[in-house]
């Protein structure tokens, strides 16, 4: 976690324009089939969330548009678009469903426990800055996997 936080981009002006969290684009770079040919995100979301196809008939854009992108990025962008930890966010879909269905209160109480996490390991990282201001430099070439 203190690699991901060393490695970040820095940039000289703020941006204007975020990823949607930690979240793949569905479909692009893993797919999970279940045994009966369907779609999902992937194998940590929960089985009841959308379909985004299946064997017989391909992948479903307009539900990954619909479902994953457009219903996400309007519960998440009131919440996101303010936050601290944007740039170091590791939340993802399996993080915003209840079944089938977006549930903004998930979202709420992992944003809670990212951003407590984040703190931690920010505090921890400056403690061992302050007594060594070099002890932490081999984290620019750590790889993150």
């Amino acid at each position: 976690m203190l690699a991901i936080l060393f490695q970040r981009p820095i940039y000289e002006k703020p941006i204007d324009k975020y990823p949607l969290n930690a979240c793949c684009l569905p479909g692009v770079r893993k797919i999970y089939v279940d045994v009966e040919g369907n779609f999902h995100v992937c194998e940590r979301i929960s089985s009841f969330a959308p379909l985004i196809g299946n064997v017989n008939t391909g992948i479903r854009s307009d539900v990954i548009q619909e479902t994953y992108i457009d219903k996400y990025e309007k519960w998440s962008l009131p919440l996101c678009s303010e936050c601290w930890a944007i740039r170091i966010c590791n939340q993802c879909y399996v993080h915003i469903f209840s079944g089938s269905k977006i549930d903004i209160n998930i979202k709420k109480d992992f944003c809670k426990k990212t951003k407590s996490m984040w703190e931690e390991f920010i505090k921890l990282a400056l403690e061992i800055v302050e007594r060594n201001p070099k002890g932490l430099n081999y984290l620019k070439n750590y790889k993150i996997i």
